[in-house]
């Protein structure tokens, strides 16, 4: 008895990428979406560039034509005026044209595709879930009133980001740091000087020796030549240690406001805050570039170069 098997094909399923395995659906959307503004640029910059060739193209006939004339055996006034009238046209007319593009393009919202495939390439390491950010505009607000609304409030925050970074610490702690780094210098010596308190014997003669004892020296690198010179001030901070402290601590807390200064807690916890409220500012600017978008309106170049606000996802 014979039997007929049939084998069904399993269907050609193709492996899905890493970005469709850790990307939300709402994200792949944006990033095709940035894609296609990222062509629409280029095509915008291509006719920019061929309209002005034209031109260009119309100024070279318009100087041969010129040059023709003055080379006639009667020259033309009425023709020679015409084309030089006509050929500071043409001329204008580029200044003009470039800058309209120039003025366009500093309005329009540009592409974050490369920056994104970047981060899909490099930095997408897990699953990322969406934000769903929503701007409700308040009535009568325009999206560029949105916008300008967020960039002031963000260029704010950068700016008490900066202060916070650069604030000096409290004058306790820099005192510290000068004590911790005298200390440092001056052991360096002791531990160098330490071993004349002893001799060394040696068992195959006999004898006992006195130990070398080498002054601490710092390294100058410089073309490729090292250079050993003795380190000075190793020395004096363990011949006069109080004395260099309050020196340099005078020198270090010059011009010191303590007001402004600020403990590496009460820095950490600002910065946090900061952080957190441009990282806010950062999801609603592109929540108000898509809403834009969506009515064939730019709002001017992005806030933030964060990926995730641009995506409007983050981490799970």
């Amino acid at each position: 008895m014979s039997m007929n098997i049939t084998v069904q094909d399993e269907p050609d399923v193709q492996p899905r990428s890493k970005r469709e395995r850790l990307l939300p659906p709402s994200a792949l959307e944006i990033v095709e979406a940035e894609a296609r503004e990222k062509a629409k640029s280029g095509a915008t910059s291509y006719a920019h560039r061929q309209g002005q060739e034209l031109i260009r193209r119309d100024i070279a006939e318009l100087y041969m034509t010129a040059r023709s004339n003055e080379n006639a055996p009667k020259p033309s006034k009425k023709l020679a005026a015409q084309t030089e009238a006509a050929i500071e046209a043409g001329h204008e007319k580029l200044r003009a044209n470039d800058a309209l593009y120039e003025e366009a393009k500093r309005l329009v919202t540009g592409s974050a595709e490369t920056q994104i495939e970047d981060w899909i390439l490099h930095d997408l390491k897990g699953p990322h879930r969406a934000v769903n950010t929503v701007v409700t505009l308040a009535e009568g607000e325009s999206v560029q009133a949105a916008m300008d609304t967020r960039r002031d409030k963000s260029k704010a925050l950068k700016t008490k980001r900066t202060a916070i970074i650069k604030a000096p610490q409290p004058e306790d702690d820099a005192r510290a740091r000068i004590k911790a780094a005298v200390d440092r210098s001056a052991a360096k010596l002791a531990h160098v000087v330490g071993p004349a308190r002893f001799v060394s014997y040696h068992e195959r003669d006999g004898s006992f020796r006195q130990r070398d004892i080498r002054m601490p020296q710092i390294t100058i690198s410089g073309d490729s030549i090292l250079q050993y010179v003795g380190d000075g001030l190793g020395v004096l901070c363990a011949l006069f240690p109080n004395e260099v402290y309050e020196r340099l601590c005078a020198i270090a807390l010059a011009n010191h406001d303590e007001a402004a200064a600020m403990t590496m807690a009460d820095r950490r916890a600002a910065l946090a805050e900061v952080d957190t409220e441009l990282l806010r500012i950062g999801y609603e600017s592109e929540a108000i570039i898509r809403l834009a978008r969506g009515m064939g309106q730019n709002v001017g170049p992005r806030i933030t170069s964060n990926v995730l606000c641009i995506l409007d996802i983050e981490p799970e």
